[in-house]
């Protein structure tokens, strides 16, 4: 639900359109015990981040991606990418409710498949450009830079 959000909010709409949208999110996916005005602080503060760390770029939230590696297809979405013209910056949202402690653990259990997307994205690249993996945990407020 919270992914759906991510993909579809925009900071530029009033808090009451973005309130609804996150109510509506809610009610699709049967979630209770959150807060619609949380959901939407989430998707603030991601915003913020990207804004601050990353000022210009662009943002694209669910970019399909197919990735044929020998005889084996990999697909998906990719949650978000920031592209600015130094760098490429793949995010993989998590809803991890745990401590910072547990952190550490989630980075190494997702870093595979954001290392996929890198190999992807940079197999179609027609020159060479850095490209940052991170794990945003919207619970939390956390954006983990995986690798840079």
């Amino acid at each position: 639900m919270i992914h759906r959000f991510l993909a579809a909010d925009d900071p530029d709409w009033g808090e009451e359109r973005r309130i609804d949208l996150a109510k509506r999110q809610l009610a699709a996916w049967s979630v209770t015990g959150l807060d619609p005005r949380d959901i939407v602080t989430m998707g603030s503060r991601f915003r913020t981040f990207i804004d601050q760390r990353w000022p210009g770029g662009a943002l694209k939230r669910e970019t399909p991606i197919i990735w044929r590696v020998g005889e084996r297809t990999m697909s998906g979405r990719i949650d978000a990418i920031v592209e600015t013209p130094d760098v490429i910056v793949v995010i993989d949202h998590k809803s991890f409710p745990g401590r910072a402690s547990a952190w550490e653990q989630q980075v190494r259990k997702h870093a595979g498949q954001l290392r996929l997307y890198r190999d992807a994205i940079t197999a179609t690249l027609p020159a060479p450009k850095p490209i940052v993996l991170a794990l945003h945990l919207p619970i939390s407020g956390e954006v983990l830079v995986v690798e840079a």
